[in-house]
């Protein structure tokens, strides 16, 4: 039925009314209106404000969501494939398990989130500090496209391709079996 509603209306709006009356919830209550399983595809909300919203198992694929404000959102299991993110606020966010193949995070502020079990293939963290990220494993660095201004966690190692253009790293992560 939800799906329904986004699929017929302005999603944008949709999502802010739920989210402004507070009917989504936090991290820190059961939401009224629970949006998991919600299908958001291509959503425009640039600069939007969620702080602690509940997004679990949400599906935000291709959605742009430049600059908006996620601090502490629970986006455990949300499906955001190839959604731009540039300059997101995602301090203290729940990442966990959440699917994020070929995102751009470039220049995100992921301090303080839990990527344990995260899918970063091919995703964009040009620029972002990943220093105190928790549950962030080499395996999900190497498929991961940083670069000169990625700030790898000191117990982890630099990948040697975050030398390498992000457009010649995706090129050859493209031609991986």
């Amino acid at each position: 039925m939800l799906n329904r509603l986004f699929h017929s209306v302005n999603n944008r709006e949709v999502l802010r009314f739920l989210y402004e009356s507070k009917l989504i919830g936090t991290t820190d209550a059961d939401p009224i209106v629970s949006l998991e399983g919600a299908e958001l595809p291509k959503l425009f909300m640039p600069m939007a404000n969620l702080r602690g919203a509940n997004l679990k198992r949400i599906n935000m694929v291709d959605a742009e969501l430049i600059g908006v404000h996620l601090q502490g959102a629970n986006l455990q299991e949300a499906y955001l494939g190839g959604a731009y993110l540039g300059g997101a606020k995602l301090r203290d966010a729940q990442l966990q398990h959440t699917r994020l193949p070929m995102a751009d995070l470039n220049g995100a502020d992921l301090a303080g989130t839990d990527l344990r079990g995260a899918e970063i293939s091919g995703t964009n963290l040009a620029g972002v500090d990943l220093r105190t990220v928790t549950g962030l494993t080499q395996a999900q660095l190497k498929v991961a496209l940083g670069d000169h201004t990625t700030q790898a966690p000191n117990y982890l190692e630099r990948p040697e391709a975050w030398s390498m253009s992000i457009e010649d790293r995706r090129l050859r992560l493209s031609q991986t079996p």
